[in-house]
Parts: structure tokens; C-alpha cells; sequence
């Protein structure tokens, strides 16, 4: 075979079945390695955006009460909760978003968002929803009932001024919230505790903790600053998420120090 014979063989191109085999189970490996990291920096960018959302709440809240003279909004949604109020009719002008019917999930418009009295200062539907919460509804966020409500629940004794909130820093305002059992809107004001009973309250008319953000949820303070909290007792991940039912939130209650923490930061008295 002479040099003009090989230059005539052509040559050859592609990849044989074997090395086609190698590079699919080089990029499988790659793949299964980086996916995790994948959807925990996607988990992480949904977390963020909502540590985002509730700060402008939170800003907007604080405008509100600078502009009325520190009086604070009414943490509740719905009218018929005014009604127990010392002054219903007044009370239920200043709900810091306004549903007038059990379950406002169709609102398209956003009416119920756009008619509270927060909404002029935050000018945009988009901060009252999670992206991480997966239910068909336009909020996900509650107020707590220390801030701003008119009667006491499970012995707790809401403020209705700003300046009556003691430690600002360590109060929460704002939770990104479950609804209740129910699952359907996030409405009423935040209260998942009972100081009365001293245990995790579990109702299906009152919204509940999250653990959407990676086993935990996110609150914004009084004093402007917010904070991802990662629940430390998986009892207390596992009621949040309804493996555990309501009924057993008094048993998991023992010596569970997020229920400790959580009667700490809404306790304004």
C-alpha cells in the first residue's frame, strides 16, 4: 500500500455506539449532580422573592401608620370580624386588605388587595403572593393580631398604636402564612398559637404557619427588618404541612421551642 492509497481512504467521521454510550452516561452523572443544586437555587430565588414581597408590606405598613398619626391598620380581612370591635363601622375601614365573602380566590381583579388601605402605598398586587405557595389564591401573607386588632383572642393583647409596640425588632407584623384547614384563601388576622391553652392552634377559619421555604417560613418585624425562620422541631414542619393532624397540635406542643418563639414574637403587651 503505497502514500497515494491512503490519501485516497477516506476518512473516518461520527462516534461509535461505545463512545455515544460513554458520553450519555457522562452527562446522565452531570446531570444527576447538578439538579439538586438546581432546585435548591430555584427554591432559594423563590425564598428571597418573598423575604422581598414582605418587606414592601412592611414598608407600606409603616407609611401607613407614620400618615395616621401611628395608629395602626387593622390586621383582619373580613367585615364580619369588625363586628366585635368597640367600633365596627370605623374598625372595618382600616383592614389592610378588604374581603367582603368567605373565600375571595376568584377575585381576578384584585378588588379585595386594591381596596385595602395598604394598597395606595405598596401600588402593585404582586407583593401579597409567594410564588413558592402552590394554591390558586392572590395572598399569601397574614398580619398578626397583635398588631393593630381590637379585641383579645386566646388572651392575647393586640396594640393599636405604634408606639405601644415594645421591642420592635423581635414583633412580627407580617407571615407568610397557610390558610387553614380549608386550604382555600389566607384571610383573618396571624395567630396560629393559643396563649390561653399555650399550644399550636390549628383551626380551619384561621391561617396557620408555612414551611414552603425549605422546611421553613419568613416574617417581617416592627421594626422594618425580615427574617427566614427554619422550624428546629420537625413536629412542628410536619403540622404546618398537614401530616400531623389539628387534632394533635396539643401533643406536639411539649417542649417544642418554635411554639416557644412563636408566642415570643407576637406577644406585644
Amino acid at each position: 500500500m503505497n502514500m497515494r492509497t491512503l490519501r485516497r481512504r477516506p476518512l473516518r467521521s461520527g462516534f461509535t455506539l461505545i463512545e455515544l454510550l460513554v458520553v450519555i452516561a457522562i452527562v446522565s452523572m452531570l446531570l444527576s449532580i447538578m439538579m439538586p443544586g438546581l432546585k435548591g437555587a430555584k427554591e432559594a430565588g423563590k425564598q428571597i422573592a418573598c423575604l422581598s414581597n414582605i418587606r414592601q408590606l412592611t414598608m407600606g405598613w409603616t407609611s401607613y401608620n407614620a400618615d395616621n398619626e401611628e395608629r395602626l391598620c387593622a390586621p383582619h380581612t373580613r367585615r364580619s370580624e369588625s363586628i366585635v370591635s368597640p367600633n365596627p363601622v370605623e374598625d372595618a375601614k382600616h383592614r389592610w386588605v378588604k374581603e367582603e365573602f368567605p373565600f375571595d380566590v376568584f377575585d381576578e381583579n384584585k378588588v379585595v388587595i386594591r381596596s385595602g388601605v395598604l394598597y395606595s402605598y405598596v401600588n402593585d398586587p404582586g407583593p401579597y403572593k409567594c410564588d413558592a405557595d402552590r394554591f390558586k389564591r392572590f395572598r399569601s401573607y397574614a398580619m398578626a393580631h397583635g398588631m393593630g386588632a381590637k379585641v383579645i383572642l386566646d388572651d392575647l393583647n393586640p396594640v393599636t398604636r405604634f408606639t405601644k409596640i415594645k421591642n420592635t425588632s423581635s414583633k412580627i407584623v407580617f407571615a407568610d402564612a397557610e390558610a387553614g384547614i380549608e386550604q382555600f384563601q389566607v384571610s383573618k388576622s396571624f395567630c396560629p398559637v393559643s396563649f390561653r391553652d399555650g399550644w399550636w392552634q390549628r383551626l380551619s377559619y384561621r391561617c396557620f404557619i408555612s414551611a414552603r421555604h425549605r422546611k421553613g417560613s419568613n416574617f417581617s418585624f416592627a421594626d422594618g427588618h425580615v427574617e427566614d425562620w427554619k422550624w428546629k422541631d420537625r413536629r412542628t414542619v410536619d403540622l404546618a404541612l398537614g401530616i400531623i393532624e389539628a387534632t394533635e397540635a396539643p401533643f406536639i406542643s411539649v417542649n417544642n421551642e418554635d411554639l416557644a418563639r412563636m408566642f415570643k414574637a407576637l406577644r406585644v403587651d
